[in-house]
């Protein structure tokens, strides 16, 4: 556990030393306030409904936060020529994966804290509802974790980060559209495309205020297959 930790600080330093981790931190925050202004300025909403709103759109943010943020995790590695250090380190393959999501995922929800400024502003100009802001943000948690470890996945697979971050965006998106899969599909496709969709399926009763059971099995179990895919990749690249 040790060295997974040590990974892990490893990649938020690097994250937060250079500017590309503080381009996406502030890329967030401009895109959070311009999609809260947006839907709510001038409106008459309920506090409830801006809240939801707001889900809706840092749902979109984060998503994209975390391709732009694991697309460098070992594709960066291997272009410097640094990868090859990291795996004859005496960290086994589990544990480096761990590591590298661990940081990518710690990266990408300090973005999400960071844009708590706005449920602030519905609490001072309305009536914040917790028990809705506690599982909104636990949904965008679990979503972080199923793109972040996307990421990884498409980061180690890939032979640089360009296509590192075309392979997730594209993950990353059909996750979000399998709810269209399941309209033009026959049983028994249609509830497993349904079954299957990030968005509809499982965020959109968290942003507002419910917490299904099905969504706390589902986010890890992704994660854990992308990030065991991960593993397969480095272990295949041990052996060429």
């Amino acid at each position: 556990m040790g060295a997974v930790l040590l990974i892990a600080q490893r990649e938020l330093r690097a994250a937060f030393a250079g500017l590309y981790g503080w381009a996406i931190l502030a890329l967030v925050l401009m895109l959070d306030g311009l999609f809260f202004n947006a839907y709510t300025l001038g409106s008459q909403r309920p506090s409830s409904e801006v809240l939801s709103l707001f889900f809706y759109t840092n749902f979109g943010v984060t998503m994209a936060a975390a391709v732009f943020v694991t697309m460098r995790s070992f594709a960066a590695e291997r272009e410097q020529r640094t990868l090859v250090l990291l795996l004859t380190s005496p960290a086994g393959d589990w544990q480096v994966v761990l590591g590298k999501f661990l940081g990518a995922l710690g990266f990408v929800l300090c973005t999400v804290v960071a844009a708590a400024y706005i449920p602030v502003m519905v609490y001072l100009k309305g009536n914040l509802e917790w028990g809705q802001a506690a599982a909104g943000y636990l949904g965008i948690g679990l979503a972080a974790v199923v793109c972040t470890a996307i990421g990884i996945f498409c980061s180690a697979a890939a032979p640089n980060q360009l296509a590192a971050g075309v392979a997730a965006g594209f993950l990353v998106t059909l996750q979000v559209l399998f709810w269209l899969l399941s309209g033009i599909s026959d049983p028994p496709l249609d509830g497993v495309f349904a079954a299957m969709d990030l968005y509809r399926e499982h965020f959109e009763p968290f942003q507002d205020g419910a917490v299904h059971l099905k969504t706390l099995v589902y986010a890890p179990t992704v994660a854990f297959l992308f990030l065991l895919g991960a593993v397969r990749v480095l272990q295949a690249r041990r052996w060429r």
